[in-house]
């Protein structure tokens, strides 16, 4: 299997810079979901499962752009899970994979809530990280970003979701979704103008421990 890694050192987190070798501090761009027609949780606000990411404007000195290869992508994400996943005996349930039309669904049971997995999809050359009742997408979005970036990307977000830094949430208006997103508990998340349509947000937790519901505050 090729693992493209982009130009020469990205993968190990080094650039080169004239003759000297540096090391690179530039962090993956920011997961988040989009508005798109088949995506039933469109975004209101999200609290980026990585810490830290810049966006893609903030990046500088992409490479020259290439498509995002499905099979290398496929390939790439099945041994990268795999791997994360063995060195997590008791935070994860186990982990399966189901082939779909173009990609895969690779799932990761949760040992505390079975009802409660994480599954990732592969499909379009974009990863699709779902978990609770938001889901995220990890896409080249047109920046010349190589299979090794995505996926770096992924295990950074799933990374945070399994350990409880990052928390999936859902927006509530009586029986209607209004949309979702991920918060690492900032209040400023579950606040403001989402009340104006809002009268409770849902948080969920990998192992439940930081569940809970929102109500609306009662008018003033």
């Amino acid at each position: 299997m090729e693992f493209r890694s982009g130009s020469a050192g990205r993968a190990r987190g080094l650039r080169q810079t004239g003759k000297r070798t540096v090391v690179d501090n530039r962090r993956p761009s920011p997961s988040r979901n989009d508005d798109r027609d088949d995506n039933p949780y469109p975004c209101i606000r999200v609290a980026l499962p990585v810490a830290g990411a810049t966006t893609h404007r903030q990046s500088s000195q992409r490479h020259s752009p290439m498509p995002i290869d499905q099979d290398t992508l496929n390939a790439a994400t099945r041994e990268a899970l795999r791997s994360f996943c063995s060195l997590l005996p008791t935070m994860v349930g186990g982990f399966s994979e189901t082939p779909r039309d173009e990609g895969i669904e690779f799932t990761i049971s949760n040992p505390w809530i079975p009802d409660r997995p994480l599954t990732i999809h592969t499909n379009g050359g974009e990863l699709t990280v779902c978990f609770s009742p938001s889901h995220y997408h990890v896409s080249d979005y047109g920046q010349g970003r190589v299979e090794a970036e995505l996926i770096e990307e992924m295990i950074l977000g799933i990374a945070a979701i399994i350990s409880g830094t990052s928390t999936a949430y859902s927006v509530h208006s009586g029986e209607g979704v209004l949309g979702g997103g991920f918060t690492t508990g900032s209040s400023e998340d579950l606040a403001g103008g989402h009340w104006n349509r809002a009268d409770r947000f849902v948080v969920c937790s990998w192992d439940g421990s930081g569940d809970r519901t929102v109500e609306r505050p009662a008018s003033t």
